[in-house]
Order: C-alpha cells, then sequence, then structure tokens
C-alpha cells in the first residue's frame, strides 16, 4: 500500500508524475473525457501534483465514529429550485412540493448531519420550455454525447463502447455487480468484462418494453414528440446550460439512454432515471453541480412502472419518498461527493442495491435512523472544502491552505463525478489562498498543477491571463 501514497509533505518538494487517465476515476460522460495531460514539467518550478489514496485504502481511512462526531461544520446554504412541469403526467401541487422539500430537509439533517440547507423556489415551468432553453447553452456537450445516447429509431450498436462501459463498471468490485444477477449466472462471472453482455441484455429488454407503453391518454411514452424531453442524456445537457438553479423539481418521466454508463441500479429497476447529480458549470453553492429528482417513479400508474400496484401507500407518504430516497440521496451526491454504493449498510442514504426499489429503500432508511458509518470518509473530506472557503473567505489563508490541502489527501478516489474536476477545484482555491497573500510563484505552481489534474478546466489560463498579465505557458 505505501508505494501508492505520496504523503502530503513529499507533495511540496517533489514534482510528482501526473495522474494519467487509467489512474483517475472515470469522468461521467456529461464532462468532456479525459486525456492524460501533455504538459511537461518544469524543472525550474516544480508544479505540486497531489495524488490520491488507490481505492483500496477507502476501508483503511474509514473510521468507526459517527458523521456528526465530526469537529467541521457545513455551511448554511439555500439552494434555488425549479419546478418543471410536463403536463401529460401526474402534476405536483404546492402542498406536495413543500412536503418533498421538508423531507429532505430532515433527510439531509438525519443521515448526513447537516443542519443547514433550506430551498427557494424560484420558477415553475413546462419541460419544454426548460428543456428547450438549456440546450441552447450547452452544444458541446450535445456534440459529445449525441452518439452515445440509446437509439430509439434502430437497433442500438453497442460494441464502439465496450471499453467505456468496462471502465464504467471497475468503479464496483465484481462482487458487488454479481447481486445483481442470478446466482447461476453470478457464479460464471470471473472478470468484469464478463457480465457486459449480460448487461446490454437486459438493457435493450427494459428499454424495448418501455417503448411499447402508452399513457392513458393513448400516446407513446417515447412518441417522437415527448422523446427528446424524456431522454436523460438531453437532461445531462440541459443541467450543464442552465444557469439559474440548483435543484430542478420535476414529474417528468426520464429513460436512460446514455450507453456508455449502464448503472446496474438503473438499468435492472425500470431503465429510468429517479435523479442525478450532474455538472452545471454556473452554479457555486454545490461547486459546478446541480440537481434533477423526478416524482414519477412513486406517482405514475403504469403498470411497468407502479411501485404500488396494490394502493396501500398514502399520497403524503408518496412525498415523503420522493423527499427521502430521492432528493436527499441526489443532494448527497451533490454536496458531499458520496457516489452510489452497493455494500453500505441499511442506514446508508447512498445504497442503491439490486433489490431495493422506492419503497423498500425508503423503509430501509425509515426504520434504520441514524448515519452511515461507512460515508464518513467522503462527508469530512468535503467538510473540510466548506471549512477552507468559510477560511479564504475571512483571509485567513495559511489556514484554508491547510484545509484544503486535507481535502486532497483525505478524499476517497471514488466519488460523485470527476475525480479530475474535483481536484482541480480544490488545487485553484489553493492557487487563490496564495495570490492573495503576494506569492506569486506559488500561486503559478498550484495553476499548473491545476492545469495537469484536468487539462479541459479553462480557469487557471484565464485566472493566470488575469493574475499576471500573460498567456499561461
Amino acid at each position: 500500500m505505501k508505494k501508492y501514497l505520496v504523503p502530503l509533505i513529499m507533495l511540496l518538494t517533489t514534482m510528482c508524475q501526473p495522474l494519467s487517465a487509467g489512474n483517475s476515476a472515470p469522468a461521467p460522460a456529461a464532462q468532456s473525457a479525459e486525456a492524460k495531460p501533455n504538459t511537461p514539467p518544469v524543472a525550474e518550478e516544480k508544479t505540486p501534483e497531489p495524488t490520491p489514496p488507490p481505492p483500496s485504502q477507502t476501508a483503511e481511512v474509514a473510521r468507526k465514529a459517527p458523521i456528526e462526531a465530526l469537529e467541521v461544520e457545513m455551511p448554511a446554504v439555500k439552494l434555488s429550485v425549479a419546478i418543471v412541469v410536463d403536463g401529460e403526467l401526474s402534476p405536483m401541487t404546492p402542498s406536495d412540493i413543500n412536503l418533498i422539500l421538508s423531507t429532505a430537509q430532515k433527510t439531509m439533517a438525519e443521515k448526513l448531519a447537516y443542519n443547514n440547507i433550506s430551498f427557494e423556489i424560484k420558477k415553475t415551468m413546462t419541460v419544454e420550455e426548460f428543456i428547450d432553453s438549456s440546450l441552447k447553452n450547452a452544444e458541446s456537450c450535445r456534440k459529445n454525447l449525441e452518439d452515445k445516447r440509446y437509439s430509439l429509431d434502430k437497433e442500438p450498436d453497442f460494441t464502439p463502447f465496450r471499453n467505456d462501459i468496462l471502465t464504467f463498471l471497475k468503479r464496483w468490485e465484481l462482487d458487488e455487480l454479481k447481486e445483481f444477477f442470478s446466482k447461476e449466472k453470478a457464479a460464471a462471472y470471473k472478470k468484469h468484462e464478463d457480465l457486459i453482455d449480460d448487461i446490454i441484455t437486459v438493457y435493450k429488454e427494459k428499454v424495448n418494453k418501455i417503448k411499447s407503453i402508452n399513457l392513458p391518454n393513448g400516446n407513446s411514452l417515447l412518441s417522437p414528440q415527448k422523446a427528446p424531453y424524456r431522454s436523460y442524456v438531453n437532461w445531462i445537457c440541459a443541467m450543464q446550460g442552465q444557469t439559474a438553479y440548483d435543484i430542478v423539481l420535476t414529474n417528468e418521466f426520464v429513460l436512460y439512454d446514455l450507453i456508455t454508463e449502464p448503472y446496474p441500479h438503473s438499468i435492472f429497476q425500470k431503465c429510468k432515471v429517479g435523479g442525478a447529480s450532474l455538472k452545471s458549470p454556473s452554479r457555486k453553492i454545490m461547486p459546478q453541480r446541480a440537481l434533477f429528482a423526478s416524482t414519477f417513479g412513486i406517482e405514475n400508474k403504469l403498470p411497468f412502472f407502479d411501485e404500488d400496484p396494490a394502493g396501500n401507500i398514502s399520497h403524503e407518504e408518496k412525498q415523503k419518498i420522493t423527499g427521502m430516497f430521492i432528493l436527499a440521496h441526489e443532494l448527497g451526491h451533490a454536496i458531499f461527493k458520496l457516489p452510489d454504493f452497493y455494500d453500505h449498510p441499511d442506514t446508508c442514504l447512498m445504497t442503491t442495491k439490486a433489490e431495493t426499489d422506492y419503497i423498500t429503500g425508503y423503509n430501509l432508511l425509515k426504520n434504520n435512523p441514524g448515519t452511515c458509518p461507512k460515508c464518513q470518509p467522503w462527508v469530512e473530506a468535503r467538510r473540510h472544502y466548506f471549512r477552507a472557503l468559510e477560511l479564504y473567505s475571512q483571509k485567513k489563508y495559511e489556514e484554508a491552505i491547510d484545509f484544503f490541502k486535507k481535502v486532497i489527501k483525505e478524499t476517497p478516489k471514488h466519488i460523485d463525478g470527476s475525480y479530475r474536476s474535483m481536484l482541480a477545484d480544490v488545487v485553484i482555491n489553493i492557487a487563490k489562498c496564495y495570490h492573495d497573500m503576494g506569492n506569486a510563484k506559488e500561486a503559478k505552481r498550484w495553476l499548473k498543477s491545476a492545469r495537469n489534474a484536468d487539462q479541459y478546466n479553462e480557469t487557471p489560463a484565464a485566472l493566470w491571463q488575469t493574475w499576471f498579465g500573460e498567456k499561461m505557458p
């Protein structure tokens, strides 16, 4: 294990090799594909290059203390909310919306010890208005993802994307993924490559079934007129393009149609997206992240999707399910960088096990109060980040730098979103501290490190030009 670790003191005195694409967590397709930085090291100014712990270290850094015992508190935040409505689907009333938001607020306090979160509804609009206006600002995303969208018009070809799928599935241990299959199939899987074909088969079966579903008004759920607004790929790009909201609460059905990232818990359930934490560059509170959450999963009465065919769940309880199991879960992704887990205990807000539908997941969380100790490394690292931002705002730059370095050292490699993007963001903040302290040499070094971490991030070059009046070398 030691050969993989770089002590923090070494980061400040030694030039480390840039992270290669193979050593970084796979970037979500909503972001630019990562490639190995080709910027040569500068001999005169050794660029600090933080190196993360390997995935296997996660268990070693996890501790048994409950999350609420951590010393660093989270800041109070008010998240901007848009209500986005599809007129063909079950509506959301104002009381529904308030109950969803209040339940999410309570869940964040109980499950992640975050007591200072609130919401402000900014606007209500149609799904057509939201998607169409947002996509106008996301052309690069659309070009990048269009060939990765599941084709509804012809048999999709997964062959060009098998390596992408394999890289994506390797985020999880093989034994975790086996839980989604029968014992007979699982026993035959010796490596990740072995289960790709079976995942693709299930994926195709689910989409073909969904294509045959009609709504009560007789329209196809995936009619040509509505399919663009029910495409996860379009939602990814819309969340990148929109600039005004941290949360989009919707009643929309969203088909999981991103073929390069077949999340098992999505594919093996109903091949729909109940919610997602996504890249949104203009948003600041959850840095460059925004999320959407949908009520469709628990509110529809279509036989294939109906979570409560016997009608045992009250309307009020359904809103609580959306607030706890969907919205709070996505907030865990966006705020704390927590990924989906398939092996955490029943207390865990981020667990998405094979057998967990909406009602089962909600009941598990409700009946198992308290925090998840296995999530602590992610939560603590993120608290260090927000503490560092607070210290920076107070002009306590050296203390802020110490906390930012703790984030680099303690954040597990498997996170929600791109590890490289997260790393670059932290390193840029260190550069800002040095710049504001008047230390141009260190500011330049850390800006170069940020560029090495994420070559698609334009901020280092922009700051270099602004601060030093010259093009970044």
